[in-house]
């Protein structure tokens, strides 16, 4: 930046003039932890102050925009610039003035616009509700930021997104990369995992308050953005997580699972008759039978992708997803694995409250420690020792590093990473609260991440338990 003090502002009228469909913006990134940027069509004015431009000291950027608001940055502050795409912005009003949504049941009733600044296609204020979401990540008495469920009074498509009433906005609190979840269903993707959700990078603006980056994303379910290729009258979707928050759960027979109904909605015949179904396949696990009640090659593919990810939450288990569908006489059919959901606690992030550090082992097991009695371990464990269930790993790993997958996943690591670059340093620079969002720009924080992953992908493509036990 130093050589070329002005060659920010010609540069930049270079750039606007020859953009292309998607929305320029400018994008002054800082060494002060602050972050400066505009959409191009809003800068009115782009000029140097200061009597001695070749002292660095003496001198400043000054950016008008539209409305006169003048911004002066010390040209030593100025790290870097771009002039280029930003993320889609998402705005939230509600008919009541609200500082922030207060329930994960009562709707806030509003309006939802979608700014796709050329990424993808705007949406105009759409009628719809508003209410919160989420486990871990729900702490509306933190004041941290939230995670939204978002649902509209008829079916809409967003961002090339299948047409669905709902759709759920990810906070991603607990990862300081904001790009875990991306990266965990770009893996699945790549794996060929069937039920794989979109994740578009956005910043969240609720009555004109900035709330943070976010994942716009379908909504898990049958009949829903994420399956609605389903037969929901003869299907189940099964969620094992201890959060157990479900209408109907149970915690399973042989390997003491915790099991919840995600969909349909069941009555109490059906849900007696669905968990015998489930209790039955549990037997068959145990009797060295897996494969008469779980697609192997699914479940080949699940496996590898945790591990993968390293995400831990498979030991306990949560947000892990299994369905079936029977035939219209109620026989046959085998439980699939999927969707994938929810990579907070993956790709190293296990250190602390904050989840600010990245595990310094990436060799170390999917399923080892003190958390490795869990009853996900049991079960998984269990039907990985089984011949026909390791032989579908063995294909799985085989075709995934053939295919070019681990170079295909550092390439996607590399350009999410420039994609989301500009909405990343604006959370990480917005306002922090006391307590869990305490985290601030690290700038390293996403080369470390890099790094870790590089190191899971060489330790599980040659482990011969692809990584998830010893």
């Amino acid at each position: 930046m130093k050589s070329g003090k002005f060659t920010l502002v010609f540069a930049f009228a270079m750039a606007v003039s020859t953009a292309a469909a998607q929305t320029p913006w400018l994008h002054i990134y800082r060494n002060d932890d602050s972050f400066t940027s505009r959409a191009a069509s809003e800068v009115a004015e782009l000029r140097y102050a200061g009597e001695n431009v070749d002292d660095w000291s003496e001198s400043s950027m000054v950016l008008v925009d539209n409305s006169g608001s003048r911004t002066e940055i010390p040209l030593s502050a100025i790290e870097d610039w771009a002039v280029g795409a930003d993320v889609p912005q998402v705005y939230i009003v509600t008919d009541t003035p609200a500082e922030d949504v207060v329930s994960k049941t009562e709707y806030l009733r509003g309006t939802l616009r979608v700014d796709g600044c050329g990424i993808i296609a705007d949406v105009p204020s759409t009628a719809m509700g508003v209410r919160g979401r989420g486990n871990s990540t729900w702490r509306p008495e933190d004041g941290i930021k939230l995670p939204y469920r978002v649902k509209f009074d008829s079916k809409i498509s967003i961002g090339g997104m299948k047409k669905a009433k709902n759709y759920v906005l990810l906070a991603n609190h607990f990862d300081h990369s904001l790009m875990r979840n991306a990266l965990g269903m770009e893996i699945a993707r790549l794996l060929g995992i069937k039920y794989v959700n979109t994740m578009i990078p956005c910043d969240v603006y609720f009555n004109g308050v900035y709330k943070g980056s976010y994942n716009l994303t379908e909504k898990v379910g049958i009949n829903s953005g994420s399956m609605n290729d389903v037969d929901e009258a003869n299907s189940v979707l099964f969620e094992l997580d201890d959060q157990m928050d479900e209408t109907y759960v149970f915690t399973s027979t042989y390997f003491n699972l915790p099991v919840m109904v995600k969909d349909p909605d069941l009555t109490e015949e059906q849900f007696e008759v669905w968990q015998a179904d489930f209790t039955e396949a549990e037997r068959l696990v145990k009797e060295g039978r897996a494969c008469e009640a779980f697609d192997a090659d699914d479940l080949a593919k699940y496996m590898v992708m945790f591990s993968i990810c390293g995400n831990r939450e498979l030991r306990f288990p949560k947000s892990g997803y299994i369905y079936k569908t029977r035939n219209a006489d109620g026989s046959g059919s085998l439980y699939h694995f999927g969707p994938v959901w929810d990579f907070d606690m993956g790709f190293g992030n296990e250190k602390g409250n904050n989840f600010t550090d990245i595990m310094d082992n990436a060799s170390l097991p999917l399923f080892h420690g003190a958390l490795s009695i869990q009853p996900g371990v049991n079960f998984f464990s269990m039907l990985l020792s089984q011949t026909e269930i390791k032989a579908a790993c063995d294909r799985v790993m085989k075709e995934f590093v053939e295919n070019g997958g681990p170079e295909k996943v550092l390439e996607f690591f590399d350009g999410y990473a420039a994609r989301i670059r500009p909405t990343w340093y604006r959370d990480m620079t917005a306002p922090k609260v006391a307590g869990w969002r305490t985290y601030s720009l690290d700038k390293d924080y996403i080369p470390r991440l890099r790094a870790w992953l590089a190191a899971r992908l060489d330790y599980v493509t040659t482990s011969p338990t692809y990584g998830v036990t010893k």
